[in-house]
């Protein structure tokens, strides 16, 4: 039987090579459809890929039809601890190995290894003894572990030096405003993180921060899973096309410059952000 057609190609950071994975599915704390996790050395990583359409893989002497890149991000399983718990009877407070039943995802249970009791107290409030490991949703301190998670991203996206908001799509050619408001950063990064909560959490947390959303495909409130990643790549690119590049007042003095941009522009009408073409498997 050929098996070419099965083949995958995964980078990975230099440091988990050699290591072994175990592939789980899991119901996905923000979307609650089927998701794809890798579960090695009691550390959980979501499953990213990078896609571009019309691509393939030549390996030795066959083809691999599936261009994808699968890249394992290190994920915490606090986000499923979450969703889990916020579906509880609020009356009603259970061991955590109970609440991490899943029937329909028998492997959820092997979550119990991965969460640290310490750091889940930060999103739940313990009850009974400690060592009964029982656990009760708190809001306050979801939406407070949240926000610091929103800061994290934030800094990162300051760091490397990503625009956000109007100016994500043109950053490549077009001259723009170099400064972005700290709202920007907030929206973007509250858009991040919202792709691993409820939409109903995800607004929640937006009034808790004071969070004005920019728009609805900015902040990322429509999650997309893997069967439809296609239709979202191309909603994507739709998106970037139809945003309008910023003007440059036209003088004699920058006549020349401005046409090199227009030329720069014709160039490369049609091609995509490099965050459009990741998605979650």
């Amino acid at each position: 039987m050929d098996h070419k057609f099965d083949t995958k190609i995964f980078v990975i950071d230099e440091s988990l090579q050699g290591q072994k994975f175990e592939s789980l599915t899991l119901r996905h704390p923000g979307t609650a459809k089927p998701a794809q996790f890798l579960l090695s050395d009691n550390k959980l990583y979501e499953i990213m890929t990078f896609n571009e359409k019309n691509r393939s893989w030549f390996i030795d002497d066959s083809v691999a039809s599936n261009g994808l890149i699968y890249m394992p991000m290190p994920f915490d399983p606090l986000y499923i601890a979450i969703s889990y718990l916020m579906n509880c009877d609020s009356k009603k407070v259970e061991p955590l190995d109970y609440v991490l039943v899943d029937e329909e995802f028998p492997e959820t249970k092997k979550l119990m290894s991965l969460i640290d009791m310490k750091a889940l107290s930060k999103v739940a409030e313990q009850v009974g003894p400690e060592d009964l490991n029982a656990f009760k949703y708190n809001e306050e301190k979801v939406l407070e572990w949240l926000k610091k998670k929103c800061l994290i991203v934030v800094e990162a996206l300051k760091k490397s030096n990503v625009r956000t908001g109007q100016n994500v799509t043109s950053q490549t050619f077009v001259n723009v405003t170099d400064t972005v408001d700290e709202n920007s950063y907030l929206s973007t990064a509250h858009g991040i993180v919202s792709e691993y909560i409820t939409s109903d959490l995800s607004t929640k947390l937006a009034t808790f921060m004071n969070i004005q959303l920019e728009s609805k495909s900015n902040n990322g409130t429509k999650r997309k899973s893997l069967v439809d990643l296609e239709n979202s790549i191309n909603k994507k690119s739709r998106l970037e096309e139809d945003i309008k590049l910023e003007k440059i007042p036209e003088t004699k003095d920058d006549k020349k410059a401005k046409q090199k941009n227009e030329k720069l522009a014709k160039a490369a009408t049609g091609s995509k952000n490099i965050m459009s073409f990741f998605t979650k498997k």
